[in-house]
Formats: C-alpha cells, sequence, structure tokens
C-alpha cells in the first residue's frame, strides 16, 4: 500500500513540478499530511519487518531480553526486583 501511495503522490507532484497540474505541495495540509502519512507507513513497515526477522531468529524471549536494558524496556517490560 505505501509503495502505491508513494508512486501515485510523485505522479501527481511531477505532473505539478511540469506545469501540466497546478498544485501547492508544500503549503497545502492535504499533501504536507500525505507526505508525512506515506513516510510514517514506510518507517512502520520496515521497523515491523525488523522486527519481525529478529523474532524469527531469536524467539519473542530474546527479543524482549534486548530491549529490557534501554530506556523503552525500562519503561514497558521493566522486570520487578
Amino acid at each position: 500500500m505505501a509503495l502505491v501511495w508513494m508512486a501515485a503522490f510523485h505522479l501527481c507532484f511531477d505532473l505539478s513540478h511540469l506545469g501540466f497540474w497546478r498544485q501547492d505541495f508544500y503549503n497545502d495540509p492535504l499533501w504536507t499530511w500525505q507526505r508525512t502519512c506515506i513516510l510514517s507507513l514506510f518507517l512502520f513497515c520496515a521497523g515491523m519487518g525488523q522486527g519481525l526477522a529478529a523474532l524469527g531468529q531469536r524467539g519473542f524471549d530474546g527479543l524482549l531480553g534486548q530491549v529490557d536494558g534501554g530506556a523503552t524496556g525500562f519503561l514497558f517490560f521493566h522486570r520487578q526486583l
């Protein structure tokens, strides 16, 4: 979905850049929010892919053990002593 959305966004951007369709890609909230959502979706998918790949190699306990030492681990996975 992110790839199709990005391709459509860039097609519209190129049409505007070449003068075939006038749009304000830098100030119009429609286009700035789309740009933000596309980037967020890409980063989310990349992070999920890396997380699932790591989960497949180490198992769920190994993944939590790796996160447990950081600030996120402290906030979300802190074990009571």
